[in-house]
C-alpha cells in the first residue's frame, strides 16, 4: 500500500484523490456531530425550560385554588361571627352597626377580587386588614388591643393578596387566649424589600398546631412567586408568637 505524504504547498501525494476525500470525510463528521450536539442541545434546554415553567404554572394555579378552598371554609364561620355581633348592634348602636356592615362589605369585597391579580399593593392590603381588625375590635371592645406602624414608603409595595390579613386575623384568633388581648402589625421596607411583621402574646405549642395548613399554604405561595427569594418565619419569644415575612421587590416584574 502506498503511504500519504505532503508536500510544503499542503497536498497530498502517494494517496491521490482518496486521501483528500478522506480528509473532507473527516472534516465533515466532526461539523456534523458539533452541529448536531448543538442543534439537539438547544432543543433539549428549550424543551425542558418549557416544562419547568408550565410545571410551575399548574402549582400556582393549585396553589391559589387550595388558597380559595381555604378561604371558603373560614369565612361562612367568619361571617356567622360577625352577623351576630352586627345583630346586637342594630338594637343598641345603630350607627356602629352601619359601619360594622361598611366593613364587611370591604373585607368581601376584596375577598371576591382577590383571585384576579397574585400580587396586589400594600395600600389595598391595608383595606382589607384594618376592615377586618375594625370587625373583631367591635366584636371583642376592650379585650383586644391593637398596635400599628406603617411605613408610608411601603404602601406602593406588592405582596400576595391576604397574606398580612391572614396573618393578623392568625394573631387574633390565637392572641384572645390573653386578656387582654395585644395584636401588632409592622409594615416597613428595607431597601428592596418589604418587612412585615405580626405579633400576639402567646406560646407555639399543641394549640397552634391547626393553624400548620395556612402558614404552610402562605409559604408556598411566597416560594413559587417569587423563586425561593421571599421568606415567612413563625418564632416563639419572650412569651410573644412572631410572624415575620420579608418580600423583595427588584424581582418583581408585572
Amino acid at each position: 500500500a502506498r503511504s500519504l505524504l505532503i508536500d510544503r504547498g499542503g497536498w497530498v501525494r502517494g494517496g491521490g484523490a482518496r486521501g483528500v476525500v478522506i480528509l473532507m470525510w473527516v472534516w465533515f463528521s466532526l461539523n456534523f456531530v458539533g452541529w448536531s450536539v448543538l442543534y439537539f442541545g438547544y432543543h433539549y434546554h428549550a424543551a425542558w425550560e418549557e416544562a419547568r415553567v408550565q410545571k410551575l404554572r399548574a402549582e400556582v394555579a393549585a396553589k391559589e385554588a387550595a388558597l380559595a378552598s381555604l378561604r371558603a371554609q373560614i369565612h361562612p364561620h367568619f361571617l356567622f361571627n360577625g352577623l351576630n355581633a352586627l345583630r346586637d348592634l342594630i338594637e343598641h348602636d345603630p350607627a356602629r352597626a352601619r359601619q360594622m356592615v361598611t366593613e364587611l362589605a370591604k373585607l368581601f369585597r376584596a375577598s371576591l377580587s382577590s383571585n384576579d391579580e397574585p400580587l396586589v399593593p400594600l395600600s389595598a392590603e391595608l383595606e382589607t386588614v384594618e376592615a377586618y381588625l375594625h370587625i373583631e375590635k367591635t366584636r371583642f371592645e376592650e379585650r383586644l388591643e391593637i398596635h400599628r406602624t406603617v411605613d408610608p414608603a411601603a404602601r406602593h409595595a406588592l405582596l400576595p393578596p391576604f397574606l398580612l390579613q391572614t396573618l393578623v386575623e392568625n394573631a387574633v384568633k390565637y392572641g384572645m387566649a390573653a386578656n387582654p388581648a395585644r395584636i401588632s402589625y409592622e409594615v416597613g421596607m428595607e431597601e428592596r424589600t418589604l418587612v412585615l411583621s405580626v405579633r400576639n402574646k402567646g406560646t407555639l405549642g399543641v394549640s397552634t398546631t391547626s393553624t400548620g395548613k395556612g402558614i404552610a399554604m402562605a409559604r408556598e405561595r411566597l416560594s413559587i412567586l417569587f423563586d425561593g427569594r421571599a421568606r415567612l418565619d413563625l418564632t416563639e419569644c419572650d412569651g410573644e408568637v412572631l410572624a415575620f415575612v420579608k418580600i423583595p421587590q427588584n424581582f418583581i416584574q408585572l
